[in-house]
């Protein structure tokens, strides 16, 4: 489940997340221009349907920086679809398979480094929290969740295109995802 935190709305993605340290990820060649999104996952620790926000703290305890790839049809002339949609890839999400407990403290701080430079940086921990119970209240009166199923809250498209031998680091410095063309 994938939710525009600036536009509000929400889009079911299909069930094809990889969640593993490392990842390396093929670029077919006949994609020209990769394009990523960058967000927050909250994964679901109990079964969920119709959460009041009083209780919504029970449901959630952990989060994780996350990485959505695009391609977009225009860009790279494929002959189906609507020229203005982007399109997702297979096994486009990628997500850490450490995840940071928002009951700690003091938990580390998140974020997506790529060239140096800072793309996504985590809000306080308060603030997920809020965003990560917002989420679940809203979508869980139209959905039911299971145990381990997560939630995706998109921060913002970034500009800058995706190319082959592009590494993409956490803020500790271990790396998230590397581009290779195939």
């Amino acid at each position: 489940m994938v939710c525009d935190t600036g536009a509000g709305w929400f889009h079911v993605r299909p069930d094809n997340t990889l969640v593993r340290d490392n990842s390396d990820f093929y670029i077919p060649d006949f994609i020209k221009n990769i394009e990523y999104s960058v967000g927050y996952v909250f994964r679901i620790d109990k079964p969920a349907k119709c959460i009041l926000p009083e209780f919504a703290g029970r449901y959630i305890t952990s989060c994780s920086p996350g990485l959505l790839i695009y391609g977009n049809v225009k860009e790279n002339h494929l002959l189906y679809g609507n020229e203005n949609l982007n399109y997702s890839l297979d096994n486009t999400t990628r997500i850490p398979k450490d995840f940071t407990n928002l009951t700690n403290s003091n938990p580390p701080l998140l974020s997506i480094v790529s060239g140096g430079v800072t793309i996504l940086e985590s809000k306080s921990v308060k603030n997920l929290k809020e965003l990560s119970y917002e989420l679940l209240v809203k979508l869980s009166s139209c959905f039911s969740f299971k145990i381990g199923d997560m939630i995706f809250a998109e921060t913002g498209r970034s500009n800058a295109k995706l190319t082959a031998g592009e590494l993409l680091f956490l803020a500790d410095h271990s790396p998230l995802i590397h581009f290779f063309v195939k």
